[in-house]
C-alpha cells in the first residue's frame, strides 16, 4: 500500500493534493480492528481467529478505511477554474480503484480489462466510492455497506478479470 500511495502522490498535482505516510499505518491498525467487527457479525459466538472472511470483504474494508482515513488531503473546495483537474479531486476513489485492480490481477494471475471497465463500469464505481467518503462517518459503524462493497468488488473480478 505504501509503494502504491507514495507513487500516487509522485504524480499528484500537489497545488491541491497533500499526503502523510503516517496514514498507512493508521489504515493498517484500524483494518485489524474493523476486521475484528466484521468476524463478529458474521460469525458470532465462534473463535475469530479460526474464522476467515472472503477476499471481497478484504479489498471493501481497505477501501472504506482508505476512503475514511483519506489517503490523501484535498482542500475542503476545490474550483476548476484553479486548474483541478478530476482526476485530482477523486484522487482518493482513484487510488482504491488501483487497491482493487491490483489484488485481483494478483489473486487471479490474470490482467484487468481496463478499458472495457472504464467503457462499461468506471464512472458508477467512482462515484459510489464518492458517496461513500462523503457519509463515511455515518457508514462506518455498520457493516451493510462493507457487505455490498464486497459484492461490487466480485462483480470487478467477474466482469473485469480476463
Amino acid at each position: 500500500m505504501r509503494d502504491l500511495s507514495d507513487e500516487f502522490f509522485k504524480l499528484a498535482d500537489k497545488d491541491f493534493v497533500s499526503y502523510n505516510r503516517a496514514v498507512i499505518d493508521d489504515i493498517k491498525k484500524a483494518y485489524s480492528v474493523r476486521l475484528r467487527s466484521l468476524k463478529e457479525s458474521i460469525y458470532t459466538g465462534k473463535d475469530l481467529a479460526a474464522c476467515r472472511i472472503d477476499r471481497h470483504k478484504v479489498v471493501a474494508l481497505y477501501i472504506q478505511l482508505c476512503l475514511e482515513k483519506k489517503v490523501f488531503k484535498l482542500p475542503p473546495t476545490i474550483d476548476t477554474r484553479l486548474g483541478a483537474s478530476t482526476e485530482t479531486k477523486l484522487i482518493n476513489e482513484m487510488y482504491c480503484l488501483r487497491l482493487a485492480k491490483n489484488a485481483l490481477e494478483e489473486w487471479n494471475g490474470k490482467k484487468f480489462n481496463v478499458r472495457k471497465f472504464k467503457k462499461e463500469y468506471m464512472s458508477s464505481f467512482l462515484k459510489l466510492l464518492w458517496h461513500y467518503k462523503d457519509k463515511a462517518e455515518f457508514q462506518k459503524h455498520k457493516d451493510f455497506f462493507t457487505y455490498a462493497l464486497a459484492h461490487v468488488v466480485y462483480f470487478l473480478e467477474r466482469n473485469f478479470v480476463a
